[in-house]
């Protein structure tokens, strides 16, 4: 097999230029926010040649021949980041993976903006909001002609610490949401979601270049839902089994062209869909996204998410190897300098 050529992957710190220690032994391990998530499983799968932007970044590296895997990945976290890799995109004539430009169209309001009119995808309206004082939070729930109950929670978190719900437009309910708040909010109208048998249900679909693939569900009794939330016992540990193994045969295809147009609409290679299925069969949208922690594989007693987190990791890797396929690569115009293949100069 021929040598594979490096793999330019741009990173940036958030804007706050922090990082954190995960581990000390065998050898220290800092992790950055807002990136793609991936590279902690995928660091030895490719050659990578890492270009560093924005605040607090060593000297520019030289980018090596070849396309350009974006791997800033949230538009609220890292925004300084995104401009540098942006402005670098208009000048560098190469092709990007999840170009900077699209990431930057992936912040709750836009997404969900985008997102409307989709048959059968309920995308709940959001809007962002910069309260100078408490009661700012209503004027701007009024003002964008959001139905309660309504979400309010921090921009840039996206597990759920900073969440509130807010039924209706109750003073002492808006002084809830100063514990904790960064400058800026989203607030999104909230959805009930809750299946006949009252369990709440969300969906982790992952989109590998305009494909859908599932990496989870999570069934618990309450609708901010997360993993150690759920409810684990044989019923449904059964039907998650059957949702998952026959995604590909049942709602992989029921869901395709929706997924499609999402694709369309987003434009990223790679990302993440959060979302419910609610009785009329539609997509509630919760997040979409190229930050969600997709390749972790947490090993569940039983197991249920090794095999699909799997089939995610081989199908990005395929993708991220024929850049022909990106969505840069689609969108250039005709008759441009250099062709696509020549660009791409990735061995397969």
């Amino acid at each position: 097999m021929p040598e594979r050529k490096l793999i330019n992957i741009v990173l940036g710190l958030p804007d706050d230029a922090k990082v954190r220690l995960s581990r000390i032994t065998p050898k220290p391990d800092f992790l950055h926010s807002g990136t793609a998530s991936f590279l902690i499983q995928l660091t030895d799968a490719r050659p990578w040649h890492p270009v560093w932007v924005g605040p607090a970044a060593p000297e520019t590296t030289k980018l090596a021949a070849g396309p350009i895997v974006n791997y800033i990945a949230d538009a609220d976290l890292c925004s300084q980041a995104l401009a540098v890799a942006s402005n670098a995109a208009q000048t560098l004539d190469k092709l990007w993976f999840n170009h900077p430009d699209q990431v930057k169209r992936t912040t709750r309001d836009q997404v969900s903006t985008a997102l409307q009119g989709i048959r059968g995808v309920d995308a709940p309206r959001a809007i962002r909001s910069r309260p100078q004082v408490l009661n700012d939070i209503l004027s701007d729930i009024d003002a964008g002609g959001l139905n309660y109950p309504v979400l309010v929670r921090s921009a840039g978190q996206h597990g759920g610490q900073t969440l509130v719900r807010l039924d209706g437009p109750s003073p002492q309910q808006v002084l809830a949401t100063s514990l904790g708040f960064a400058p800026d909010l989203y607030i999104t109208e909230f959805r009930d979601f809750a299946d006949a048998d009252g369990l709440y249900r969300r969906y982790r679909f992952v989109v590998v270049g305009g494909k859908p693939y599932i990496k989870s569900v999570l069934a618990g009794r309450n609708w901010n839902l997360h993993a150690a939330d759920r409810v684990w016992d044989e019923a449904t540990i059964a039907q998650e089994r059957r949702i998952i193994d026959s995604f590909d045969d049942v709602l992989g295809p029921a869901i395709e062209q929706r997924i499609t147009e999402i694709y369309r609409r987003i434009g990223l290679d790679y990302f993440g869909i959060d979302c419910a299925l609610n009785a009329d069969g539609d997509l509630v949208i919760f997040e979409v996204n190229a930050t969600m922690n997709i390749l972790v594989d947490i090993r569940l007693k039983p197991d249920l998410w090794s095999g699909a987190t799997e089939k995610i990791k081989v199908a990005l890797l395929d993708l991220i190897d024929d850049p022909t396929r990106w969505v840069a690569s689609a969108a250039r115009p005709a008759g441009v300098a250099k062709s696509v293949a020549a660009m791409a100069d990735v061995a397969p």
